[in-house]
């Protein structure tokens, strides 16, 4: 396992450069044990991620094209995929969205400094978080929000900068050398702190940073996230006051968590690539691989879990297998 700094995509050429011109990335959800393609049909040029999934079963997420440049969020609901038109978003699983279908997430700026905001999406309006000029001056990322609407993420880029909360049109500072990447429905905020030359799990709330440990060696490239009851999830361990590991599908080096509900865990085998349902105190299953018209998607990368146990994320079809 490599011990990597959770990388923010702060460009649209950073979020394209390591894709090939030809092959799609397909939004999926799991259905009747097989994946169904969000937007079946898009162009070959296409990356689509399909980042959260709420209560009520609509789903937000990122797309993108390798050839225009172009980027932009979506949301999904009643079988219809619908383009947010007033902003274009840059980020993947930085996409999130609340029971009320309010979702956070992060755009590229104003024209006139094109530096990247954290942005709030809302009945067909988007709101960029921060009115102060230090804080419009630097790149700013919405990686979570709860069912209050509180926003979490990070001003400027780890392992500098600071952590933030954001509430009714107030921002909290967390911290310096922080960056917060969720939060619950009790205001626990979930993120990771960079001392030099570490990299620390902690938890913040009502004022109180709480230290959680090193991170130590992990694998997958995903961010923290933590559910109603407090239970983290990153890469190959859960925390629930004790740090356990999360079990290894077969033939795979780790197990790499991306997304809780409840006490169940989504994620994806590091090398496999196959997509895994972990029940705490119970086995991990294998979700497989098939796709809803038949074969086999190469890989499949999990997103999100919603209280009904529905799960998004993104998958590879076989002229995809080289990224």
């Amino acid at each position: 396992m490599n011990k990597l700094l959770p990388t923010l995509c702060l460009f649209a050429s950073l979020f394209l450069a390591s894709f090939p011109l030809t092959a799609a990335r397909h939004a999926v959800i799991l259905s009747g044990g097989v994946w169904v393609d969000l937007a079946p049909g898009a162009a070959t040029t296409s990356l689509y991620y399909a980042d959260d999934i709420n209560a009520s079963g609509t789903i937000a997420g990122a797309a993108a094209d390798t050839v225009t440049g172009d980027l932009g969020a979506f949301r999904y609901s009643s079988n219809v995929l619908t383009p947010f038109a007033v902003e274009q978003w840059l980020l993947h699983d930085g996409v999130r969205i609340n029971a009320s279908g309010q979702v956070a997430g992060t755009a590229p700026g104003s024209p006139s400094n094109g530096v990247p905001r954290a942005v709030l999406y809302n009945a067909g309006v988007s709101t960029y978080l921060f009115t102060l000029a230090a804080d419009q001056a630097n790149p700013s990322f919405a990686t979570g929000i709860n069912d209050s609407g509180t926003i979490v993420g990070c001003v400027g880029q780890p392992p500098n900068g600071h952590a933030f909360s954001f509430s009714g049109g107030t921002e909290t500072n967390i911290g310096s050398n922080k960056c917060a990447f969720d939060i619950n429905s009790s205001g626990v905020v979930v993120g990771i702190s960079y001392p030099p030359g570490d990299e620390r799990l902690f938890t913040y709330a009502s004022g109180v940073t709480t230290d959680l440990g090193s991170l130590g060696p992990y694998c997958g490239r995903y961010y923290p996230r933590i559910n109603d009851a407090g239970v983290i999830v990153f890469g190959p361990f859960y925390y629930d006051g004790t740090r356990h590991a999360i079990p290894k599908s077969d033939g795979d080096e780790c197990s790499a968590a991306t997304a809780i509900n409840g006490n169940r865990i989504v994620g994806y085998g590091a090398k496999s690539h196959h997509p895994w349902l972990y029940t705490i105190g119970g086995s991990l299953v294998d979700l497989g691989l098939s796709e809803s018209g038949g074969g086999n998607y190469i890989r499949v990368v999990p997103l999100g879990i919603n209280s009904m146990g529905q799960v998004v994320g993104w998958a590879d079809d076989l002229s995809t297998a080289d990224r």
